[in-house]
């Protein structure tokens, strides 16, 4: 066994990790820091070692192999063990390079975003931080390795929980959004609840892919939306003016009721708060600098909800 392992160049291991988690040879070598074609060149290599070909067409992307969909996690778990023995003392987040690309909606990026892209510009100047909206593709890709992380409410749309890692970030609390000349005899929770909302939805016509709508519908809502978007820094100005109702998280609704003329309305009964998780690969847990964007990302919420900024 020692001297296959020494016939074996251990080099092409990093190479290969890349490779399965993209399934792309442009992708991996610019993960890689290499150039295109040293990547290719090491595929071929790769291939021979291991008597597989690990990467095979499909239509117009690669997939992997049944050889090398089942090599993967050893691999994996393997590599990740040798470099939590060797390179988690010396680890320095200045030297990452590359995008971490997180799926989440338009009130976390307001909500975390802003400290921390500060914490990244401070101790991580050569990662770029790329947010895309979350969709019903998001957990494919996460699997895929085509995005780094998720972070979206728990218990909505199709995140099955047991296939990822995930951590909590931080809660929140609901309020209805309403225009600010609204009558007082017309903001009783069942006048709210039966009127015409700006809702929301991360899928279009999906009124069950966010939380808020899963909320209104346990609440009974005569459920009608006058109008849907997939930002919810814009539901204030499509209440503004109109019949119109947003239920909406405090924290945001807070930092945007300035913005346009609404008001806030508290419900009359306890309502279930959002709680936000993190979810990613389970292949990237002892990941270095995926653990400590991680904790980046704990660190950051933790402190919104103590109500002060992170230092």
């Amino acid at each position: 066994m020692t001297s296959s392992l020494r016939s074996i160049n251990l080099n092409l291991l990093p190479v290969l990790r890349e490779l399965l988690r993209k399934r792309n040879v442009t992708r991996a070598a610019e993960a890689l820091n290499m150039r295109q074609s040293t990547v290719s060149e090491a595929l071929g290599r790769i291939r021979e070692l291991l008597h597989d070909e690990i990467l095979v067409p499909q239509g117009r992307r690669l997939e992997l192999t049944a050889y090398a969909a089942r090599l993967e996690a050893s691999l994996e778990e393997s590599l990740a063990g040798l470099e939590a023995l060797f390179l988690t003392p010396t680890f320095d987040p200045a030297e990452l390079r590359g995008n971490m690309v997180v799926a989440t909606a338009d009130y976390v990026v307001l909500t975390i975003g802003p400290e921390l892209a500060r914490r990244l510009a401070k101790h991580a100047p050569g990662l770029t931080l790329q947010f895309v909206d979350i969709s019903a593709a998001s957990p494919k890709m996460l699997r895929l390795g085509e995005i780094d992380a998720i972070i979206a409410p728990l218990g909505v749309g199709s995140i099955r929980t047991e296939e990822f890692d995930d951590a909590f970030l931080f809660d929140d609390e609901l309020v209805f959004m309403v225009d600010a000349d609204r009558p007082e005899s017309d903001l009783s929770e069942k006048g709210l609840l039966s009127s015409r909302f700006a809702a929301f939805c991360a899928e279009r016509g999906d009124q069950a892919s966010s939380f808020e709508g899963v909320v209104l519908n346990q609440l009974g809502a005569r459920r009608f939306d006058a109008i849907q978007v997939m930002n919810f820094v814009l539901l204030p100005f499509l209440v503004e003016g109109t019949p119109n109702v947003a239920l909406i998280q405090r924290s945001l609704a807070v930092r945007l009721a300035g913005s346009a003329s609404v008001r806030l309305v508290s419900p009359t009964r306890p309502l279930p708060q959002v709680r936000i998780h993190l979810y990613w690969n389970k292949a990237r847990t002892r990941d270095p600098g995926h653990r400590w964007f991680r904790e980046q990302l704990a660190e950051t919420a933790e402190a919104f909800m103590a109500g002060r900024s992170p230092s």
